[in-house]
């Protein structure tokens, strides 16, 4: 969810997969945060551009992120997130068809954080792997990571650390994934992968004060 080439939310062959979208994709809050009162909320709308072995098209991908308004230089920091990829257009239309009323299970594998100031300047925010699903209700339909109802409710970005005073600006990145597509009874209907990668500059995830 930030810089790079965009890598997280990424390569799947088939729609769904993409997802996340960073998947897309959230910003962080530091394990040393202080107050609730030191964090921001941010909400960020963007769209990417996935290609997968079934289908090629773009999906929106909506972030909530929380993380600290200010930091100081040299201090470590980290954004909570979490996103909702809405999947529709030739890639709901391939995982409609495949698996109508079915569902998809995937795993984040690559999605970078761009960082203007901070260390690293780009970060894989996926680590070993992110969840992420959805139902296949209709041609159009949602993604979500971390998957609903499950704990926790939001994925933590590995520690950046902070550069000079000034403003440090994070951007959503490349997103891959690995996605399974399951039919409506449980069984496995295909494996495959997903690449994404921002439509256009990439979106602004987080801007942060450094002191």
């Amino acid at each position: 969810m930030i810089h790079s080439k965009r890598g997280s939310l990424r390569r799947v062959a088939l729609s769904g997969a993409v997802l996340a979208s960073a998947s897309m994709i959230g910003v962080l809050a530091s394990p040393t945060l202080a107050s609730a009162g030191s964090m921001k909320t941010s909400k960020t709308t963007f769209t990417l551009n996935c290609d997968t072995g079934i289908a090629n098209g773009q999906v929106t991908v909506k972030t909530t992120q929380k993380y600290p308004k200010s930091v100081a230089a040299g201090a470590s920091f980290a954004i909570q997130w979490k996103s909702e990829t809405i999947v529709g257009g030739a890639l709901g239309e391939a995982a409609y068809t495949l698996a109508p009323g079915g569902s998809e299970k995937g795993t984040i594998t690559t999605d970078d954080d761009l960082s203007t100031d901070a260390t690293p300047s780009t970060s894989n925010v996926a680590g070993a792997g992110l969840n992420e699903e959805g139902t296949i209700k209709a041609s159009t339909f949602p993604v979500y990571t971390p998957p609903k109802k499950t704990s926790p409710k939001y994925f933590t970005t590995p520690d950046f650390t902070a550069g000079s005073a000034g403003t440090d600006t994070v951007s959503a990145g490349d997103d891959d994934a690995t996605v399974t597509i399951y039919n409506k009874s449980g069984g496995v209907v295909t494996t495959t992968t997903a690449d994404c990668t921002p439509a256009g500059t990439p979106a602004v995830i987080a801007t942060i004060k450094v002191t």
